[in-house]
């Protein structure tokens, strides 16, 4: 599970800008809840914003917008409602596999339960 949880922060967009990934590791990025949170949270944060940026050593930059500076990361503010979307989606596929294996994990300790009843019935006639 922590190689899981790894390689989501590593194609989600926060280390990595998702426009520089080898296409090799770019699908991984739409199998990833987290870039999906991440883009939705960093649009709310940043949309209609307006930004300096002034570093020592580096030319001052005034009023840069929020949606150019995502823009330059790989994200869109656009796509806010997109990744709600695909987020309540793998939120459902999550609850439905976790009803199934509970469904799953319990018919099979009733399967054991019957079978070692009807065992002990004959053996004990």
């Amino acid at each position: 599970m922590n190689l899981l949880l790894l390689l989501w922060v590593m194609v989600g967009g926060f280390l990595v800008n998702p426009e520089s990934m080898p296409a090799a590791l770019a699908w991984l990025r739409y199998a990833n809840p987290l870039s999906y949170a991440f883009e939705t949270l960093f649009a709310n944060q940043v949309k209609g914003t307006r930004f300096v940026f002034d570093v020592a050593g580096y030319a001052k930059v005034d009023d840069v917008t929020g949606e150019l500076f995502m823009s330059a990361l790989g994200l869109s503010p656009k796509h806010a409602l997109r990744d709600v979307a695909v987020l309540t989606g793998f939120y459902g596929g999550f609850v439905l596999g976790a009803l199934f294996l509970t469904w799953a994990s319990g018919s099979g300790a009733r399967r054991r339960r019957t079978w070692h009843r009807h065992r002990h019935r004959h053996q004990v006639q």
